[in-house]
């Protein structure tokens, strides 16, 4: 492996993260690091942060994870809602995350649904995942056992374990008509969003 190629991997995961993980491995010391790999984070970072500014949805979303991760919450709406208005549906789906539990915002249920919504609209599993624990536990509507199971399984249908086990679990307390609707449901919702 080259430099450049190691410079460009280095890049890539600071421009994220803020930092390299590369001088946390065990017995590894930085004055042996080679020139290439002596980059500023800072400078990577500030890339992004004009990239963000320059209308880059996934620059967006990123500053608004690495602004989440670290509890700063209200610039990490900033920028999920940035992304989120370009229909960026990971950012739909984290600002609906923010809604929902009251985290940089007022905690607000039917503003959750909205951004899950449009998450799930275009197929984001994460979205269908928690649009079926709104409907499970009537968070800003009725509960409503169909559309949690419908939720939850097209959720499943990806592979996410969650779903699935949570689709299995309303289940055994809905009866097979319940189940069979739920289904229907589930089968046209997947036929109309390819």
């Amino acid at each position: 492996m080259n430099n450049t190629t190691v410079r460009g991997m280095i890049l890539g995961f600071s421009a994220l993260t803020g930092f390299v993980l590369l001088w946390a491995a065990p017995g590894y010391a930085s004055d042996a690091l080679p020139d290439a790999i002596k980059v500023s984070t800072t400078d990577a970072f500030s890339e992004r942060v004009a990239a963000a500014e320059g209308g880059d949805t996934t620059a967006q979303f990123d500053l608004g994870r690495h602004y989440f991760n670290r509890d700063q919450y209200k610039l990490a709406i900033k920028w999920f809602r940035e992304a989120a208005v370009q229909n960026h549906p990971d950012a739909q789906n984290y600002l609906g995350h923010m809604y929902e539990i009251g985290r940089g915002v007022p905690q607000h249920y039917l503003e959750a649904l909205k951004w899950y919504e449009k998450a799930a609209e275009q197929n984001n599993t994460q979205a269908q995942y928690n649009l079926g624990k709104m409907h499970e536990n009537g968070y800003g509507v009725s509960q409503d056992l169909i559309q949690a199971h419908m939720w939850y399984n097209l959720a499943g249908s990806t592979g996410l374990s969650a779903a699935i086990a949570k689709r299995n679990a309303l289940a055994k307390n809905m009866t097979p008509e319940q189940i069979a609707e739920a289904q229907t449901l589930a089968q046209k919702w997947a036929e109309s969003h390819p």
